[in-house]
């Protein structure tokens, strides 16, 4: 999906460039692109997101330590979640050449949890209310703090499940205790499970299973359903991705529906490489809206990906009959193209000398 200008939205060209440093990608052009992205985004979330893969990924200890550090940074100074920053610190004290300061800091980090430990529910809502923080470029917001020990370290659950995910369990089971009067504290468990599933573990199917077990709880909340889709979205998790937002596609109507189809269709594209299944989704759209521009360039590019001419050819003159312009000169320069290939038109005959 291209912008009107003809480049990518930032946030694609963001989760690109993730993809591709997991991949291989050369380290140092990632950490600068991903630098830029995250500058244009101005989103300290996609800052702590890229620091953490950039960690994983650096091919020298000491630039593991730094990004690591990075995203600890962020999470204590600016979002308030001290249970991730310590997991941050404790990467980067694990790679670092001299870890004395990040020993000292992770010493701060713990005496705040166990101070927040030793506090009231009651307590630690009157601070969260009066807490307010200044973003890295200025913006000013409430903090939002993980509050929760025994589930960020995956503590509990009794069953055979990996730890992160008897960590979501518990955030789910304290998440459904909370009334709907608790709307920040409700919220705040909702922010700790996507945490939980981005930071601590791989978001194989069965989350997405006590998702769907959950149907009220699903319908009713917007805010989980985002965070989930932003957890799956920089894991590359394109099947689970599927899932969830073909869910949400049957929850949404007018613009709403379109914008997840519009996503569907790129993540079929481009993320399984399913042209055909992808152009589906662009044509559901054509069907509300014959004229969506954006939604015909999409099932175009499917079409030719297809390579199947008679398809290609049928879907350019469906379009050339609606499109004006300069839109419609280019399409009826590839239909001729696309004949010329085929046989059905010969091409001009050079003039005689005569």
């Amino acid at each position: 999906m291209t912008s009107e200008t003809g480049t990518p939205p930032i946030d694609t060209t963001f989760d690109a460039w993730l993809r591709a440093l997991k991949h291989g990608a050369p380290w140092e052009d990632a950490l600068l692109a991903l630098r830029r992205c995250v500058q244009v985004m101005q989103s300290r979330k996609s800052w702590v997101r890229a620091n953490i893969v950039l960690a994983k990924t650096a091919p020298e200890k000491e630039q593991a330590a730094w990004c690591a550090q990075q995203a600890g940074d962020t999470l204590w100074g600016v979002m308030n979640r001290p249970h991730l920053a310590l997991a941050c610190f404790r990467f980067a004290a694990e790679n670092a050449a001299d870890p004395g300061d990040l020993f000292v800091l992770m010493a701060q980090v713990e005496k705040h949890i166990e101070a927040l430990d030793a506090m009231s529910p009651e307590e630690r809502a009157e601070m969260q209310r009066a807490k307010v923080i200044h973003g890295p470029w200025g913006q000013t917001q409430k903090a939002v703090s993980f509050d929760d020990a025994e589930a960020a370290h995956g503590v509990g659950g009794g069953d055979d499940n990996p730890e992160w995910l008897s960590a979501i369990n518990n955030l789910w089971l304290e998440f459904q205790n909370l009334s709907e009067d608790h709307e920040e504290a409700r919220g705040d468990k909702l922010h700790a499970i996507a945490d939980l599933i981005s930071c601590f573990g791989d978001p194989e199917p069965e989350p997405l299973v006590r998702v769907e077990r959950t149907e009220l709880l699903w319908r009713s909340q917007n805010d989980l359903r985002a965070e989930v889709i932003r957890a799956l979205r920089g894991g590359e998790h394109y099947e689970s991705m599927i899932q969830v937002l073909e869910m949400e596609e049957a929850l949404s109507e007018g613009e709403d529906k379109r914008e997840v189809l519009m996503e569907l269709g790129s993540i079929t594209r481009l993320g399984l490489d399913d042209p055909y299944k992808a152009s589906g989704y662009f044509e559901r759209i054509i069907d509300v809206d014959k004229d969506d521009r954006e939604a015909w360039g999409e099932y175009l590019e499917c079409m030719e990906e297809i390579g199947d001419q008679k398809l290609l050819l049928d879907a350019i003159s469906k379009r050339c009959a609606l499109a004006q312009g300069l839109e419609r000169r280019q399409l009826m320069r590839r239909r001729m193209e696309l004949l010329m290939e085929t046989g059905e038109l010969k091409p001009p005959s050079p003039p005689s000398n005569g």
